[in-house]
This record gives structure tokens, C-alpha cells and sequence, in this order.
């Protein structure tokens, strides 16, 4: 078996991170909830966003329906909320 340079080591993981990042971007819009703000359509809540709860507790959303939203705890457990239950409970950080 051949063994890799470092270039190509370097190319690989590069190719692998644009794939990534490519991936990522074609499912934004997917994962997002917007709401009109000024006459004009805003994205207000979205993937990886910080969020609180009014218990003070901090979360990341992982996942956007128009049914509910998927929150992530700091211990890396996910659980799903309402979107009625997330404006009434959860403000942006």
C-alpha cells in the first residue's frame, strides 16, 4: 500500500471539509423558520443557533420543522419542542 504525502494528506482532508461545508449550505434553507419583520422576510430562528430557556438554561438548535424545533442540552442529549412551546419558553442568547 502507498503511503501519502502530507500534500496529499492536506488535499484530501480539504476536499472532504468543501464537501462538508457544501452539504451544509444546500440544507440551510431547509432548516429554518422566517418570519416577516419590517415588510421584509427574516430567518429568526436556524440550525446552530443559541437559545434560552427561561430557566436560565443555554441550547442549540439542531433541527427546524414547521412543527417543532429540536433543541440540543450542553451534554450533547437532543429533545424536541412545539414551535408554540418555543415562543412561549425560549428567547434567543
Amino acid at each position: 500500500m502507498k503511503k501519502l504525502s502530507e500534500q496529499e494528506i492536506i488535499r484530501l482532508m480539504r476536499e472532504e471539509w468543501n464537501k462538508k461545508i457544501s452539504r451544509l449550505l444546500e440544507s440551510e434553507d431547509k432548516l429554518s423558520l422566517t418570519a416577516r419583520i419590517n415588510g421584509e422576510e427574516e430567518t429568526v430562528i436556524s440550525r446552530e443557533l443559541k437559545v434560552k430557556s427561561e430557566k436560565g438554561l443555554l441550547y442549540t438548535v439542531v433541527d427546524v420543522t414547521d412543527e417543532e424545533i429540536t433543541l440540543r442540552k450542553s451534554t450533547g442529549e437532543t429533545f424536541p419542542v412545539s414551535v408554540s412551546d418555543f415562543k412561549t419558553n425560549y428567547t434567543r442568547d
